[in-house]
């Protein structure tokens, strides 16, 4: 398993909600996503799902209404975030290889 890095916020998304939407961290690639996965992170759907459960489990640990209003401010700007880099990443992202005889 991955070192601990946050609370319980985080353990949540990357055990529980990540997890469901089939996305794995690889501890090996920088803590960060491979093949698929980088895929399947970046749809609309698995972002929504993070942004939702955030805010959700959010309001389960603490009833501090300033503290939700953050939750919500961040992720909402992280769906806003992340759907922009989603535009940007995924034509470039994990593109077949440049042959040797194809280059100049």
């Amino acid at each position: 398993t991955l070192p601990r890095k946050a609370g319980p916020l985080y353990d949540y998304i990357n055990e529980d909600v990540l997890v469901r939407n089939k996305v794995y961290q690889v501890d090996d690639h920088g803590r960060s996503f491979t093949g698929n996965n980088c895929k399947r992170y970046l749809s609309d759907e698995v972002l929504l799902d993070v942004s939702t459960s955030l805010k959700e489990k959010q309001c389960e640990l603490s009833e501090n209404q300033n503290l939700y209003k953050r939750t919500v401010e961040v992720s909402d700007r992280f769906v806003r975030l992340m759907s922009k880099n989603q535009k940007v990443e995924s034509p470039i992202s994990h593109c077949n290889p440049i042959l040797p005889d194809e280059l100049p």
